[in-house]
């Protein structure tokens, strides 16, 4: 219930009735677990232990995007951001994220780091922009020439 206000007594006996549900139904698996269960289910992996304690399951639900076949987890992943050089780490959880719900091929890594990677999209952004204002001024270059 929300803080400050009072529970009522239907409030009460709801939350009661969820309790004794969840003691019933004893504890939930983790995340984890699930995605462990599902690729043992896939025969991808005979056991728990070819999982690191360290990484996260990938989903053997979750389709493969560019006929790559995924691999089994993710993990922390370091590497020396391309521009400056500066040492990073791509966490597991940052990976999950950006192959699972952005979507990204398998194959792609982070090869650069944050403020690497915002000045990139910077850049391309005015080279677009460059690029339209420049495709803009040569059309209407030929319009004056076709009056």
């Amino acid at each position: 219930h929300n803080a400050g206000v009072p529970a009522t007594p239907a409030m009460k006996r709801q939350s009661k009735q969820k309790r004794r549900k969840e003691e019933r139904r004893g504890p939930q698996p983790t995340e984890r677990e699930v995605r462990i269960r599902k690729q043992i289910a896939a025969g991808w992996i005979k056991d728990a232990s070819e999982i690191p304690a360290d990484a996260i399951p990938v989903d053997p639900e979750f389709p493969p995007s560019g006929g790559w076949i995924p691999p089994r987890f993710y993990q922390d992943y370091r590497f020396d951001c391309c521009d400056c050089g500066v040492d990073q780490v791509w966490t597991a959880e940052a990976q999950r994220w950006y192959h699972e719900d952005a979507g990204a091929p398998y194959f792609m890594m982070a090869v650069r780091c944050r403020a690497c990677r915002r000045a990139e999209r910077e850049r391309i952004t005015q080279a677009r922009l460059t690029t339209e204002r420049g495709e803009i001024a040569r059309a209407e270059k030929r319009k004056k020439r076709q009056i």
